[in-house]
């Protein structure tokens, strides 16, 4: 996960990726995990601070892959559901190309979103 290296604002997030037999993809729709404690006042009796994770699902794309299809949007939507993770973002690649991060918006459209914005 080389492209997590240069997220300046992810140092405080966790990458967690799932690999297959032999490092190779494995299955399912969710590719990584970025995960943090989330610090905020959870406004309950007994959870405290920290207690809580933000939690981004990542689907990642390279080379001359496609977009997710429609029914990938929404199994990243149930996940996403699921574990109430905070928002389904889109990883994708090409050689000797910029990297874009974009996030699954209400809209059910991918919209580019910078990574300084996406990792707060």
């Amino acid at each position: 996960m080389k492209w997590t290296a240069s997220l300046a604002n992810a140092r405080r997030w966790q990458m967690v990726a799932f690999r297959g037999p032999g490092g190779q993809e494995s299955r399912g729709v969710v590719d990584v995990i970025a995960i943090r404690k989330n610090q905020k006042d959870p406004g309950d009796k007994i959870l405290k601070r920290g207690d809580l994770f933000d939690i981004i699902l990542i689907q990642i794309k390279g080379g001359g892959a496609a977009k997710p299809k429609e029914a990938d949007k929404e199994r990243l939507l149930k996940v996403k559901k699921k574990y109430a993770a905070r928002d389904v973002v889109l990883f994708s690649w090409k050689k000797n190309q910029e990297r874009q991060f974009s996030i699954l918006g209400k809209d059910n459209v991918w919209h580019g979103i910078a990574p300084e914005d996406l990792f707060v």
